[in-house]
């Protein structure tokens, strides 16, 4: 019996090249500073540059539902 369901979506390939695109881009990038900060600086552009693409296009509801608790917290203070 099929039930028509399935695992991926075409939000999980733009996600997908989401991640493989930040990847190449941030492999290279290299600061001119202390290695450790070098890894925690990459890692939050990464962070922040990946959380604002799948908020911005819808691409997990998940984690647009997650920014949308945060952002709401943050607008009540």
């Amino acid at each position: 019996k099929k039930f028509k369901m399935h695992p991926f979506s075409r939000q999980t390939a733009y996600t997908f090249i989401l991640i493989v695109f930040l990847s190449c881009l941030f492999y290279s990038w290299e600061f001119n500073f202390n290695p450790i900060l070098n890894i925690i600086l990459k890692s939050a552009l990464v962070t922040v540059i990946y959380c604002f693409a799948v908020y911005r296009y819808k691409m997990s509801k998940e984690i647009t539902a997650l920014l949308n608790t945060i952002t709401s917290y943050f607008k009540m203070k």
